[in-house]
C-alpha cells in the first residue's frame, strides 16, 4: 500500500469533492488523480527499476503534490527537496544516499527528468523518503513505510479533530515532515487542504476566513506572523495544532483572543519518530516548556535528562528505544518538560545555561516582539550566548538592554545582542540558524 493507492480509493469514493485549494484555485480528488496519472506517464522510464529513489525539486505546492503521487504510481520512492539547497548540497544528498535520480520543476512544469546516478537499488521497506531539517549539516534521507504514518492517523486525527468534512489550513513546502504528514492525514480522511504558495499573512487570513477553515496547522513562528495581521475574531477554527517550537504566554494570549473557539494543542515530535507527546494549552500561566503526555501507543522515559522514546511509528531502520538527544524530564503528572537540545546548552564559566530558558525570558520583556538565543564559542569563557531580538515599534533598544542587565542573572546576560526587523525563517517555517550564525562577530 502507498499514498497513490489511497488517492485512488478516495477518488472512487468521492471524486468530485474538493481535495486541495491553493489560493484561488481548487482541485477535486478526480483532478489530482488525473494530473498525477498524466505526469506518471512522463516519468515511467524503461531502465529505471522499481523502487528507485527520486528527489523532487519544486517550490510549487501543486507540483509537489502531483509529482509525489506520480512517482509512487510509477513504482518509485519520492523524496521532496527542501528549498534553498545549493547544487553541491543536492549532489551531496544524492551521493551520500545512493539515489537514482531527480525531477526538477520550474514555472512551466517538468524541466529535467531523472538521471541514473546509482543503479544499485537497496531493499528498503518503504513508500516514501523524507529529509531531516539539515540544521546541523547536510540533510539526510529517512525512509517510511505506509503503515508508519497511516496506522497512526486514526489516533492523531481524533486528537487534532481531522475528519472527512474538515478544512485544514497549512502553509509551506511538503518537504517539511509536519506538512507532509498533515497533508496525508487529511487525504486519509477524505478532507480538504487549504494553502497558499505565498508568504503573505493577510492572504492566509483571508483564505482561512473565506474558506471557513476548521483546523489550523502552522509552526509557532508562522502563527506569530499571522497574529500580527489579525484584526477580528475567527470563529470557524475549532482546533490549532502546532509544534517544532514552543508557545509562550504572549502567543497563547493572542491565539485565544482571535481564535475564540479554538482548542490549542502543542505537540512534541521528531522526523525520525513521528508524534511523541501533546498538551492542550488552556491556561496562560502554564509552563511554556510543558509538552504534555505521550500519544496513545507511545512510551517515553528520561535517563540523565535525555529523552528516550518507544514507538512503532518510526522511520525504517531504527532500533527502539531511540533518542534524538533532546533534554527534559517527566514531572509528577507524567508530563514532559522540555529543556532543549544538547547543543542548545552551554557551559559558561562553569555554569550550565539553557538557550531556551533565556529565549523565553527575553520574550516576556515589554517591548520585545520575538527573540532567539544561540550559543557561540568564546575564547575567555568557552561558550557564550547571542541574543537576536525583534523589538516592537517605537521601543527604545537601550531600555531593553538596560532591563536585561538589571533583571537577568549576570551569568545569563547574553554576550552579544542584535536587534533585527524579523527572524529569518526557512521554507519549513523554522529558524534559519545559518543566517543568524553568520552575523555573530
Amino acid at each position: 500500500m502507498d499514498y497513490y493507492q489511497l488517492l485512488v480509493q478516495k477518488n472512487i469514493n468521492h471524486p468530485t469533492d474538493i481535495f486541495i485549494q491553493i489560493d484561488n484555485e481548487s482541485y477535486t480528488y478526480r483532478q489530482i488523480k488525473q494530473q498525477s496519472d498524466t505526469l506518471f506517464q512522463q516519468i515511467k522510464f524503461t531502465g529505471l527499476k522499481s523502487g528507485s529513489r527520486l528527489l523532487i525539486s519544486s517550490q510549487n505546492f501543486y507540483q509537489q503534490v502531483i509529482s509525489f503521487f506520480a512517482v509512487q504510481a510509477a513504482g518509485y520512492i519520492p523524496i521532496l527537496l527542501h528549498k534553498g539547497l545549493s547544487s553541491s548540497e543536492i549532489q551531496g544528498i544524492i551521493n551520500k544516499n545512493h539515489l537514482q535520480g531527480i525531477l526538477q520543476f520550474g514555472s512551466k512544469g517538468l524541466e529535467k527528468n531523472f538521471l541514473i546516478f546509482d543503479n544499485i537499488i537497496p531493499k528498503i521497506d518503504c513508500c516514501l523518503g523524507v529529509l531531516s531539517s539539515g540544521s546541523s549539516g547536510l540533510p539526510k534521507v529517512m525512509y517510511r513505510t505506509y503503515a508508519s504514518w497511516a496506522d497512526f492517523f486514526p489516533i492523531q486525527n481524533i486528537i487534532f479533530k481531522i475528519k472527512k468534512n474538515s478544512r485544514v489550513f497549512l502553509q509551506g513546502s511538503l518537504s517539511f515532515t509536519g506538512n507532509l504528514n498533515t497533508f496525508l492525514s487529511v487525504l486519509y480522511e477524505g478532507g480538504q487542504i487549504i494553502t497558499s504558495n505565498f508568504i503573505h499573512c493577510r492572504s492566509w487570513l483571508q483564505l482561512i476566513s473565506d474558506s471557513k477553515v476548521s483546523v489550523l496547522y502552522l509552526v509557532p513562528s508562522k502563527l506569530r506572523l499571522l497574529l500580527q495581521v489579525c484584526k477580528k475574531e475567527i470563529v470557524t477554527v475549532n482546533l490549532i495544532f502546532t509544534g517544532s517550537q514552543l508557545l509562550d504566554k504572549k502567543d497563547l494570549y493572542n491565539l485565544h483572543q482571535y481564535f475564540t473557539n479554538a482548542q490549542i494543542i502543542l505537540y512534541y515530535g521528531a522526523s525520525e519518530l513521528n508524534y511523541i507527546t501533546y498538551a492542550e494549552c488552556r491556561s496562560l500561566d502554564r509552563d511554556s516548556r510543558n509538552l504534555g503526555r505521550p500519544f496513545p501507543g507511545v512510551e517515553i522515559y528520561t535517563k540523565n535528562n535525555i529523552i528516550y522514546v518507544n514507538t512503532k511509528y518510526h522511520v525504517t531502520g531504527l532500533k527502539m528505544p531511540y533518542t534524538v538527544n533532546d533534554l527534559g524530564y517527566i514531572n509528577k503528572n507524567g508530563e514532559l518538560i522540555f529543556q532543549g537540545r544538547r547543543q542548545n546548552w552551554i557551559n559558561k564559566g562553569g555554569f550550565k545555561i539553557s538557550c531556551i530558558k533565556i529565549q523565553l525570558n527575553l520574550r516576556k520583556i515589554f517591548g520585545v516582539k520575538d527573540a532567539v538565543v544561540l550559543p557561540y564559542k568564546d575564547s575567555l569563557r568557552g561558550a557564550e550566548l547571542a541574543a537576536f531580538i525583534i523589538p516592537r515599534k517605537n521601543i527604545n533598544k537601550n531600555h531593553i538592554r538596560q532591563y536585561i542587565q538589571k533583571n537577568f542573572n549576570p551569568v545569563e546576560v547574553p554576550g552579544k545582542i542584535y536587534f533585527l526587523e524579523k527572524i529569518p525563517l526557512n521554507d519549513r517555517g523554522k529558524l534559519d540558524k545559518s543566517i543568524l550564525q553568520s552575523m555573530i562577530l
